[in-house]
């Protein structure tokens, strides 16, 4: 059977993979625990990180699992 979805380990191995490439322009860090014990991370992009705080953000919330997997093949 295809697998459709990347699970969460390889999302999250992705996006660790993203700072090691580019440390100016992404940041990960943990702001929860989802109901199954994971952690939830909020991946910071911009074109400098250490500036990332004083601009405008746009925030939203990926529910769907193909929503993830939409962000990671745009890579």
């Amino acid at each position: 059977m295809k697998q459709q979805y990347k699970s969460y380990q390889e999302g999250c191995a992705f996006l660790e993979e993203c700072v090691q490439k580019y440390p100016d322009l992404i940041t990960i860090e943990n702001i929860g625990t989802t109901w199954e014990n994971r952690p939830i991370l909020l991946a910071t992009i911009t074109l400098h990180v250490a500036y990332a705080n004083l601009k405008p953000a746009l925030l939203y919330y990926i529910q769907e699992l193909s929503m993830l997997e939409s962000g990671l093949d745009m890579s």
